[in-house]
């Protein structure tokens, strides 16, 4: 008798939980040719309902490990779910690169190549947009390689909702700089921070947006106002494959 007393308040414990979601809030989606690799997370709570893609997780760390290499790393995963088999360590080996200190006594521009060493054999930084975009240029045409001049939330679930995952450069907390410096580089000078970092958003609830974040976080929850303070302080770089 307890028994069936407990299981007849689940479901009404279930039903109510039901009814108290908000059904106008939540986003409609159409399951046309775009989505058909993404996936749906439902969560039965009053207040989240998360889209996620299914992208895969790349480690910078695995073996050959890559200590620098963040951006080729989440580059990998953005070119591999929208079918550019690549790896990290072939990317490694084609981005440009440029060293920490010239010999006019400049410093090394991340808008040019590779600052250092990705491998982590000696100093390294790390890499901006440009010359990451160019890299991907030999996989992907030109044209469908596309920017966001910030991360706003309806061009970012917009996308996501359409199979188009993002890579973002942010930090390795994901929030804004607390230490940065103004380099002089040959090209003019640049503001940078050794803890520049990038990853790839899969997707988003009411709060967050996800991340895979190649130190081997995948689908990891940050805050969206956190997220776009960093990315914003990076100089929104931003970049998708539009399919």
């Amino acid at each position: 008798m307890v028994q069936r007393f407990f299981k007849w308040l689940l479901v009404v414990v279930f039903f109510v939980g039901l009814c108290q979601l908000d059904l106008e809030k939540l986003p409609v989606i159409q399951r046309g040719e775009k989505l058909s690799r993404a996936e749906q997370i439902y969560q039965i709570t009053a207040s989240k309902q998360a889209y996620v893609l299914e992208v895969p997780l790349y480690n910078q760390m695995d073996d050959p490990a890559l200590y620098n290499g963040c951006e080729v790393t989440s580059l990998a995963m953005l070119l591999s779910y929208s079918g550019y088999p690549a790896n990290k360590n072939e990317l490694a080996a084609q981005i440009a690169k440029v060293p920490m200190t010239n010999r006019d006594g400049t410093k090394g521009d991340p808008r040019e190549g590779f600052v250092g060493s990705i491998e982590g054999s000696s100093r390294g930084l790390g890499v901006y947009l440009p010359p990451i975009k160019k890299l991907a240029e030999k996989y992907v045409v030109s044209d469908k390689l596309q920017t966001l001049a910030s991360l706003e939330d309806e061009a970012v679930e917009n996308l996501i909702m359409t199979g188009h995952p993002i890579w973002v450069i942010t930090t390795t907390d994901y929030a804004p700089p607390r230490t940065s410096e103004n380099w002089q580089t040959k090209n003019g000078q640049v503001h940078v921070t050794y803890s520049m970092h990038s990853v790839v958003i899969t997707g988003f609830d009411d709060e967050n947006f996800y991340v895979n974040d190649p130190y081997g976080y995948k689908n990891r929850p940050v805050e969206r106002t956190l997220l776009k303070s960093s990315v914003s302080a990076m100089g929104n770089q931003i970049m998708y494959i539009n399919r």
